[in-house]
């Protein structure tokens, strides 16, 4: 299942906890450079979360 499926219904604390747990995992599967992996992978995240939900998660975020 993909973590933009697993997000749905959660609570704000239960999606950092899973995103979070996510990342810890994606960095290390893919090297060393932490940081830029990191946030590659929240950008993927948000991108498609904002296509599959269209703009009410765009009103939602301003």
């Amino acid at each position: 299942m993909s973590i933009y499926k697993q997000l749905q219904g959660l609570t704000l604390e239960k999606q950092i906890g899973l995103l979070t747990n996510h990342l810890v995992s994606f960095n290390s599967i893919n090297g060393t450079d932490g940081e830029v992996s990191i946030i590659d992978e929240l950008y993927s995240i948000f991108k498609s979360t904002l296509n599959t939900y269209g703009f009410n998660m765009y009103l939602i975020i301003q």
